[in-house]
């Protein structure tokens, strides 16, 4: 019996199982941080967010894992048709004897703007309650694709409130689909709409990040230097990623995000699709 090449080949089996039990390690390793991200990352990131002093006690678990992709479609719509219903609303057509009424603007695709032709100066301010109570009659027409949710409001130095609201496709804010609206007293000064045309991939779907993962990268978004002391919103929204050619827009599709909101007004977005795990 040759020993020497008994004693080579013991110690090759030798390393050999070293290096099999080294990745048998690493695997394990590998697999108990998987567990810690899928089962206590929330737990973790709440202890970070608590260390410093930042409340999120008030934003819950969206729960949801998938949402379908969305694409926006041609859409028809009737100039006339769309100004009729601001017109019921009196908001009359522009009169030139009289110098007043309403300048309707059909820009582009789903783009219509209105505005106020007559002394703005001359209207006293009211307050909030009136501002948004006439805004929302406006926008509150019954249409099943065209949904929209009240957003934000600002003040301006005359009085005039300029009120957003954001479309929305099955309770999700679509980002570009909006409307703005100046209102002085009870008077609307201006009026803004872009609404898209969306319809569902009946055979697609885009996986999202769990809850506790954009609560992570919410963290690294934030800036340290002026750290709010409380998130007091989390919405899931969609953001329309479009291609163009010379002749216009002529594809887009929809990301979807958490959109989170701070006390003091601030709003992070932080990309909610799992690109690693999406269905086509």
């Amino acid at each position: 019996m040759n020993w020497d090449r008994v004693k080579t080949a013991f110690i090759i089996l030798l390393a050999v199982c070293n290096l099999v039990l080294f990745y048998m390690y690493l695997d394990s390793d590998k697999n108990e941080e998987k567990l810690m991200t899928d089962e206590n990352l929330e737990q973790k990131v709440s202890e970070i967010f608590e260390k410093n002093n930042i409340d999120i006690s008030e934003i819950k678990d969206p729960n949801i894992k998938e949402l379908p992709v969305l694409k926006l479609a041609e859409k028809e719509l009737s100039f006339e048709k769309e100004k009729e219903k601001f017109v019921e609303l009196g908001l009359s057509p522009y009169d030139a004897e009289k110098n007043s009424g309403y300048l309707y603007t059909y820009t582009f695709e789903g783009c219509f703007d209105i505005n106020y032709c007559g002394d703005v100066s001359k209207i006293v301010a009211g307050d909030y309650n009136t501002a948004i109570e006439r805004a929302k009659k406006v926008v509150n027409f019954e249409n099943d694709d065209i949904k929209f949710e009240y957003s934000k409001y600002e003040k301006m130095p005359d009085g005039t409130f300029k009120i957003y609201f954001e479309q929305s496709y099955n309770g999700i804010r679509i980002l570009d689909g909006y409307i703005i609206i100046e209102v002085k007293g009870d008077t609307i000064i201006s009026l803004k709409e872009k609404a898209l045309n969306l319809i569902e991939y009946e055979d697609r779907s885009q996986k999202l990040i769990p809850y506790s993962l954009a609560l992570y990268k919410l963290y690294g978004e934030m800036d340290i230097d002026d750290v709010p002391t409380k998130i007091t919103e989390l919405n899931l929204v969609r953001e329309l990623n479009t291609a163009y050619d010379d002749e216009g827009l002529i594809s887009g599709e929809t990301f979807a995000y958490y959109r989170f909101r701070t006390d003091s007004g601030k709003r992070y977005l932080v990309k909610a699709i799992d690109s690693s795990n999406n269905n086509k």
